[in-house]
C-alpha cells in the first residue's frame, strides 16, 4: 500500500458471490480479481444466476457461459473512499459521457471507475475479506426471506430492539 498521505487509497469489502445470491433471478456484482489482498480488477458482470446444476454463472457480452466459485468475491458497493476519489469520479463520468451519451440503457458503476483507477496506477484498493450473507430485496419474492434474515439477527441478539 502506498503512504497513507497519497491520493488513491481505498478499500472495499469483499463479500463472497455463493453469500450473496437469491434463487429468484439474476443478480449484478461486481466480480473481483485480487492478489495479496489488494483488488487487480474488477468487473460488472449482468444476470449471475444459478443454472440447473445450481452452479453460480453468468454469461458474458459474446455468449459465452462463465461459472463462478462460491468463494469468489464480489464488490457490493461497500467502498471506503477519501474525498479525492470524487475528483477521479467526475474525469471518469466525463469520459464515460463521451463514449456512452448515446448508448441506450448505459450505465457508470463505481466497479467501472474503481478498476479504471487500479488500472492506471492512481489507485490502490485493499479488499476486505468478509464470509458475511448479504441480502437484499432485487425481486419481490425475495420480501419474505429478508424479513425472516432481520428477525434471526434480532432473536440473536445481533440487531437491537429499536435500530434508531
Amino acid at each position: 500500500m502506498r503512504p497513507r498521505d497519497r491520493k488513491g487509497d481505498y478499500c472495499m469489502v469483499g463479500f463472497h458471490i455463493g453469500n450473496t445470491m437469491t434463487e429468484n433471478g439474476g443478480v449484478n456484482r461486481g466480480v473481483c480479481q485480487t492478489k495479496d489482498g489488494l483488488l487487480t480488477s474488477v468487473e460488472e458482470c449482468k444476470d449471475i444466476a444459478y443454472n440447473d446444476n445450481h452452479e453460480i454463472v453468468y454469461t458474458d457480452a459474446d455468449g459465452k457461459e462463465h461459472k463462478l466459485e462460491a468463494n469468489v468475491p464480489v464488490s457490493m458497493n461497500m467502498w471506503g473512499f477519501t474525498p479525492d476519489y470524487f475528483d477521479f469520479g467526475i474525469r471518469e463520468f466525463s469520459r464515460f459521457l463521451s463514449e456512452k451519451i448515446n448508448v441506450p440503457k448505459s450505465e457508470q458503476v463505481i466497479p467501472d471507475v474503481a478498476d479504471a483507477l487500479i488500472k492506471s496506477g492512481e489507485a490502490t484498493v485493499k479488499v476486505l475479506d468478509t464470509d458475511s450473507r448479504w441480502f437484499g430485496v432485487t425481486y419481490v419474492d425475495d420480501r419474505p426471506g429478508v424479513i425472516a434474515n432481520f428477525a434471526d439477527l434480532h432473536k440473536s441478539g445481533l440487531y437491537p430492539d429499536k435500530l434508531f
